[in-house]
């Protein structure tokens, strides 16, 4: 499960930001404005969200339909970042740009 973790990193997140947005401009990411406003304006943070493999589950049948209860099985780290002005919204995977 490549991108999950159970044991979160000691890096100070303000640092694990830096990194990351250092990356993404050693990768090509060259234009830092918002592509639905054109405002360059975000909120950027580290956000852990909790999730388990699809494929790590075993499905329980009911009545013909297949229902997965398995809780979380670790995080998936991403560098989110909300512009400010419009709301939007993208992630990029923390674990791809750490490497």
């Amino acid at each position: 499960m490549s991108g999950f973790y159970k044991v979160k990193t000691q890096i100070p997140p303000h640092v694990r930001i830096n990194q990351a947005i250092e990356k993404l401009k050693q990768r090509g990411v060259k234009d830092d404005k918002c592509p639905r406003c054109g405002v360059f304006d975000w909120n950027v943070d580290i956000t852990d969200i909790p999730a388990s493999s699809a494929m790590a589950r075993l499905p329980l049948p009911t009545s013909g339909n297949y229902v997965y209860t398995q809780e979380p099985t670790g995080f998936l780290a991403v560098l989110s970042l909300v512009c400010k002005n419009c709301g939007y919204l993208i992630f990029h995977n923390i674990d791809a740009l750490e490497r």
